[in-house]
């Protein structure tokens, strides 16, 4: 689809649609908000697809070497949330190190072509991009959101206390590792047998 209409996602027929936005009133306007957040949306989507693209086939083709077994990178996760002991985690997470460093380098890749396209399309950043496409002053509504966040800060941090709390572990030795593990939610486990799996879904 995306290939055999091409042409409609070139800037000038962004502008078009995005000049027809603003003069517009009530299902009208909702119709050409729609189809500028979509052009916008899969323009974007155009220029980072080819990068994206590698970044997955990276992700999915990646193997770490765990006591002479390969296991996939994307089964890492798993493993290290139904790892008990401290020490089997922090290997685990280790050896995913350096496939997490590649990942970062095309997450950042991913940024600047996201920002790039947005500065062809006539935006400084998302905020700006989001004001328009939603109809929202995120501009101005920022202060609130950090006003927000401050406030709920201490709420949040007691919060993952407590977590890590719950598998004997203080908030100052805590690793990225740790907090996975104690996240996982073993209790429901009797719920969901392993023998049972393909039964149920």
């Amino acid at each position: 689809f995306y290939q055999q209409y091409d042409s409609l996602f070139r800037k000038e027929n962004i502008d078009f649609v995005k000049s027809l936005v603003k003069p517009s009133h009530g299902g009208e306007k909702r119709k050409y908000m729609y189809l500028h957040s979509f052009l916008v949306g899969t323009y974007i989507d155009k220029e980072i697809s080819a990068i994206k693209d590698e970044m997955l086939t990276f992700s999915a083709k990646a193997v770490i070497n765990l006591d002479g077994n390969k296991i996939p990178y994307r089964q890492l996760h798993n493993l290290i949330i139904n790892e008990s002991a401290n020490d089997k985690r922090k290997k685990l997470y280790e050896l995913g190190r350096p496939i997490r460093r590649v990942l970062s380098e095309y997450a950042e890749k991913i940024r600047e072509k996201r920002e790039s396209a947005l500065k062809k399309l006539g935006y400084n950043n998302y905020l700006e991009v989001y004001s328009e496409l939603k109809d929202i002053n995120y501009i101005e509504e920022q202060e609130k959101f950090k006003e927000i966040l401050s406030k709920t800060d201490s709420f949040y941090y007691e919060l993952i206390r407590k977590r890590l709390a719950s598998i004997w572990l203080p908030m100052w030795k805590a690793k990225p590792y740790d907090y996975a593990y104690s996240v996982r939610i073993k209790k429901f486990n009797k719920y969901f047998p392993n023998e049972e799996m393909v039964n149920i879904f």
